[in-house]
């Protein structure tokens, strides 16, 4: 059986941990809040929104850098930065959010196993949230 690629597991990675995130935190109808402008709506129809940008690989699946967001502001608003610290400085520690700082500072290069383990994590993590409301009708 051939091996997959990087790439490929990455990809996978970035699906997974996107959907984990998206459903972190929804309500049992399945609407989750952006942390940026508070707009409700179903998980399906909102992102990822990272608080450092995804290219820092050191904190791009950190779940503390990661949150819902609608896609107004995660696209056409560049993520509404300063709506989005405002959230992070409410609901973190100072001592996450310096954490947070040096490690979208390094680069970290992860390797199959490392990708494996986080695709294993994050299905795990989506398969234990309860959100009934899948897909919309």
């Amino acid at each position: 059986m051939k091996k997959k690629t990087l790439k490929s597991l990455r990809n996978r990675l970035d699906a997974v941990f996107s959907v984990f995130v998206r459903t972190r935190g929804a309500d049992p109808q399945g609407y989750n809040s952006c942390v940026s402008c508070g707009r409700k709506m179903p998980w399906q129809d909102g992102d990822a929104g990272h608080y450092y940008r995804r290219q820092h690989t050191g904190t791009r699946f950190d779940p503390r850098n990661v949150h819902f967001q609608c896609k107004s502001c995660n696209g056409f608003r560049a993520g509404n930065v300063a709506s989005y610290a405002r959230y992070m400085y409410a609901t973190y520690p100072q001592s996450d959010l310096d954490d947070l700082d040096f490690l979208h500072r390094q680069s970290t290069k992860l390797t199959r196993s490392d990708l494996e383990d986080l695709i294993e994590k994050y299905s795990m993590a989506v398969v234990h949230i309860k959100t009934p409301v899948l897909c919309r009708s």
